[in-house]
C-alpha cells in the first residue's frame, strides 16, 4: 500500500491505513458507507462526495451517501449516466477535468473536476465512489489512486458487513416501495429495447397510467423557447384521450419554478379561478409535473393529475415520477442518437447507390453511340433506381419548335410507351418554363404542393401524388426534361433522388450534344400513330 501512494504526504498515508482499520472493525452497512465518504471529504477537501450502489435489479443506482458543499441529501434512484455508467461498464477508475454527470444534478453550479472509482464485490462491480471539486483539473494522479484504494477497502468491508436489515432499511430510506421499484425495472427493460421515440412515449405513458390508477397521465414534447406544449399521450381515468392540439404553457408559479430548477413540482390544491383546463381535458384537483431533460435542455413534460381529491401526491410519488422522467430522458437521447445514426447510414447508402447508378450510365454511354439506345438504357436504370411507378423523358428542340416537346421514353410499371408523341409546352402549366427556361428542378410531394406549383395532369391520365422533374442540360441550353411520378405515395422522391435526376439529366444532355456533333441533321424522331399515354 505504501508504495502505491509514495508521492502522497505521510499524513495522508497514515489516514488511509487508519481508514482501512476502521472499515475492518465496522459491521453496520450505513456506518461503513458514512465512514468512507467522510474520510474522503477529509483527505481530498472535496466539494462533493457520493457513494452510489446498484439496486438489486442492477438497473438503477441509489446513493446511501451524498454530500454536496457540506449538505447531506438522499436523491431518488436514477439510471447510470456519464462517467459513472462508464466506470460500472468497464470496472476501471476514471478521472475527468470536467463534471461528467456520474451523480444526479444537485447543487448549482456543477463541479469542474471529478474522480470515479468502482466498488467491487469479488469480481463484480456493485457501485462506485465519485469525488468532485469545483475548479477544473483540480485533482492529481495520486488523488485517483487514493479514491481507488478507499473504494477497494469499502467493497471488502461491505462483503463482510452484517446484513441485519441494514440494506432493507437503506432501501426503505429511498422512499420507493417494492412495487414501484418493480415498475421502474420493467419500464427500464423496455426502454433498453431500442424503441422508437413514439414507442418510448407509449411505454412511459402506459406504465405511469398503471402506477397512478384512476388518475390522469399526460406526456408531451416541449419547446422551451416558444413554451409550446405538444401532447403525445393523454389518458384520463384509464381512458386514452383523442389527440390534443398543441398549446402554449402558461407562466404559472409552478411552471416557472419547474423550468428554473429543472425539478418536479406539486400543486396539491388547484384554484379554478387562477388556472383553467387545457382544451379537451378536465381540470384536476391536484397534479404534479416534471421536466424530461436532454442534458440541461427541457425536451418534454410528464404530468400526473388527480381528479378526485386535493393533496393527492406525496414525496414518494414525486421521487417515482422523477426517476421515470430521468430514465425517459436518457432513452429519448439514445433513440434520437440511434435515429440520427440510421439517417446518416441511409444517406451514405443512398449516395453510394447514386454514384453506382451514375457510373453504370457513364459506362454504357461510352460503349453505345446511338442516342435512342442510350435513352432507353438511362430510362430503365433511373426507373429501377428511383423505385417509382412512372418515369418519362422528353426532348425539346428549341430551334425547331419552342412549343413542342416530344416523348423519348415512357415506362409505367414496366409497360413502355411509344416515343415520338408531341405535346404543347404551353399546356404544361407554369412548371414548364421553370424547368425548360430557368433550368430549375422541382418536386411536389403532395397535392397541396401541386396546387402551389400549378401542376395539372394531361387529359385521360390519373393525378399523381408525387411529381419531380429535372432539366436535360446540354451546352448552355435545355434539351428536354426527366419526369418521375408516383400515383400512390406522397413524399416518394426526396432531395437525394432529385439530385440523381439532375445528374442523369446532365449526362443525357451531354450524350445528345455528342449525337448532334456526329450527325448535325439528327432530330428526335416522330412516330405517327403513337398510342403512348400522356403524362
Amino acid at each position: 500500500m505504501a508504495s502505491s501512494f509514495s508521492d502522497r504526504p505521510a499524513g495522508d498515508l497514515a489516514l488511509i491505513k487508519r481508514l482501512q482499520l476502521e472499515l475492518a472493525g465496522e459491521r453496520a452497512f450505513q456506518a461503513l458507507v458514512d465512514l468512507a465518504g467522510d474520510r474522503l471529504r477529509e483527505l481530498l477537501s472535496a466539494d462533493m462526495v457520493g457513494i452510489a450502489l446498484l439496486e438489486p435489479d442492477r438497473l438503477l443506482l441509489s446513493a446511501p451517501y451524498l454530500v454536496e458543499h457540506g449538505q447531506r441529501s438522499c436523491p431518488a434512484p436514477w439510471t447510470p449516466t456519464g462517467l459513472g455508467a462508464q466506470v460500472l461498464r468497464t470496472g476501471k477508475a476514471l478521472g475527468t477535468g470536467t463534471h461528467a454527470g456520474a451523480l444526479p444534478a444537485g447543487a448549482r453550479p456543477q463541479p469542474g473536476s471529478m474522480l470515479c472509482a468502482p466498488v467491487l464485490s469479488g469480481m463484480e462491480t456493485i457501485g462506485f465512489i465519485a469525488v468532485a471539486r469545483m475548479p477544473v483539473r483540480a485533482f492529481r494522479p495520486h488523488d485517483l489512486r487514493l479514491v481507488k484504494a478507499v473504494a477497494a477497502s469499502l467493497g471488502v468491508a461491505l462483503d463482510n458487513a452484517q446484513p441485519a436489515g441494514d440494506a432493507r432499511e437503506y432501501r426503505k430510506g429511498t422512499g420507493l416501495r417494492d412495487a414501484e421499484l418493480e415498475l421502474i425495472a420493467g419500464m427500464q427493460q423496455g426502454l433498453d429495447a431500442n424503441l422508437s421515440l413514439d414507442a418510448i412515449v407509449e411505454l412511459v405513458g402506459a406504465k405511469l397510467t398503471e402506477a397512478f390508477d384512476a388518475n390522469g397521465v399526460a406526456v408531451a414534447w416541449f419547446d422551451e423557447e416558444s413554451m409550446q406544449v405538444t401532447p403525445v399521450y393523454v389518458c384520463e381515468k384509464g381512458i386514452r384521450m383523442p389527440a390534443i392540439a398543441p398549446f402554449t404553457a402558461q407562466p404559472t408559479e409552478a411552471n416557472v419554478r419547474m423550468l428554473r430548477e429543472r425539478a418536479p413540482v406539486v400543486v396539491n390544491r388547484v384554484d379554478p379561478g387562477k388556472q383553467g383546463a387545457v382544451p379537451g381535458t378536465k381540470l384536476p384537483r391536484s397534479y404534479m409535473r416534471t421536466p424530461v431533460l436532454a442534458g440541461e435542455r427541457v425536451i418534454g413534460l410528464v404530468t400526473i393529475d388527480n381528479f378526485e381529491r386535493a393533496d393527492a401526491f406525496g414525496d414518494t410519488d414525486v421521487r417515482l415520477l422523477r426517476v421515470v422522467a430521468g430514465a425517459m430522458g436518457v432513452a429519448l437521447q439514445t433513440a434520437r442518437l440511434r435515429d440520427e445514426t440510421h439517417r446518416l447510414q441511409e444517406m451514405v447508402r443512398r449516395r453510394s447507390a447514386e454514384l453506382a447508378l451514375v457510373s453504370k450510365i457513364q459506362q454504357a454511354m461510352a460503349k453505345e453511340p446511338e442516342i435512342e439506345a442510350i435513352t432507353r438504357f438511362v430510362g430503365d436504370s433511373l426507373w429501377e433506381g428511383l423505385g417509382v411507378p412512372l418515369l418519362h423523358i422528353w426532348w425539346w428542340n428549341q430551334d425547331q419548335d419552342l412549343d413542342q416537346i416530344r416523348l423519348a421514353y415512357w415506362n409505367f410499371g414496366g409497360e413502355y410507351g411509344n416515343p415520338g408523341m408531341g405535346y404543347p409546352v404551353s399546356d404544361m402549366g407554369p412548371c414548364a418554363p421553370m424547368v425548360l427556361v430557368e433550368q430549375k428542378s422541382f418536386v411536389a410531394s403532395n397535392w397541396a404542393e401541386h396546387e402551389a406549383l400549378g401542376l395539372t395532369c394531361m387529359p385521360g391520365t390519373v393525378r399523381s401524388r408525387t411529381v419531380a422533374a429535372a432539366p436535360i442540360v446540354g451546352l448552355q441550353r435545355v434539351l428536354g426534361l426527366v419526369i418521375a411520378e408516383d400515383d400512390e405515395r406522397e413524399y416518394a422522391i426526396d432531395a437525394s433522388a432529385l439530385r440523381t435526376m439532375e445528374i442523369v439529366g446532365a449526362l443525357l444532355g451531354g450524350a445528345l450534344e455528342s449525337a448532334r456533333l456526329r450527325d448535325p441533321g439528327w432530330r428526335p424522331t416522330s412516330s405517327p400513330g403513337s398510342s403512348a399515354t400522356a403524362f
